[in-house]
């Protein structure tokens, strides 16, 4: 939910893994006992060692906690270490902490935790084109179903494109002015001129949360919110960079 599985390969790479394997969950992987599994990793990958966290486990009803994995290790010929879970200022790092903090807008606890910005990636779609009429031309993103989104509003953030990075206000909600029912993620990218094509794969680094997502009841209010929203997004990313 937070980092899709294209992501996750790219920063195993960054970080020097040279070969990771990706399984498919299927009904059958799901099933399988965490004898069996082990089985496979020793006649497959030929495993050695196997490095987990204190709190894993594998197998068909998770049956395989680390007292298994080791009594399993014993007879098929591996071993077995435990990484001990990873705290930050006397917090522990979990994905599910993690998500909460993003659904609370609470962004830059998130990303403290993270290591790095939250990103949102997707391919360009092409949308109702409402901001262009407002004065506000925006790209909109496919996102992945599965992926999480924070917290309904807008954002500070940037815009990976492969002329570069750019400052973006970020919006991500359900559009209630006008009515809408599906939550959406599009940008704003400052004092950009050029032309994102549709079906372009942009990656979006949120920074800040500048505020929730609102109703208005004229299109008007909603430009002049639109523009205090714009200056606020300046001011935020150049308080960043400082």
């Amino acid at each position: 939910m937070l980092t899709s599985p294209e992501e996750r390969l790219q920063l195993l790479a960054e970080i020097g893994v040279p070969e990771t394997l990706l399984l498919a969950f299927t009904p059958e992987l799901a099933h399988q006992t965490a004898e069996q599994f082990c089985q496979e990793l020793v006649d497959k990958l030929g495993c050695h060692l196997l490095i987990v966290g204190d709190d894993f486990a594998l197998g068909y009803r998770r049956e395989g906690t680390v007292p298994r994995l080791r009594e399993l290790g014993r007879q098929l010929g591996f071993e077995v270490t435990t990484v001990p879970s990873f705290t930050l200022k006397g917090v522990r790092v979990s994905s599910s902490h993690i998500r909460q903090l993003l659904l609370q807008g609470q962004l830059v606890e998130a990303q403290e935790l993270l290591g790095a910005p939250y990103l949102v990636a997707g391919k360009v779609t092409r949308g109702a084109g409402r901001g262009h009429h407002l004065g506000f031309p925006t790209i909109n993103l496919q996102v992945p179903p599965e992926k999480l989104l924070p917290r309904h509003g807008v954002y500070a953030g940037r815009v990976r494109l492969l002329e570069g990075r750019w400052d973006a206000a970020v919006y991500i909600g359900k559009r209630p002015t006008f009515g809408e029912t599906e939550p959406i993620v599009e940008a704003y990218l400052l004092d950009f001129r050029g032309e994102v094509r549709v079906g372009t794969q942009v990656t979006v680094e949120l920074l800040a949360f500048i505020r929730p997502d609102q109703r208005f009841e004229r299109a008007e209010a909603l430009v002049a919110q639109m523009q205090e929203d714009v200056e606020k997004v300046r001011e935020c990313l150049r308080e960043q960079t400082s």
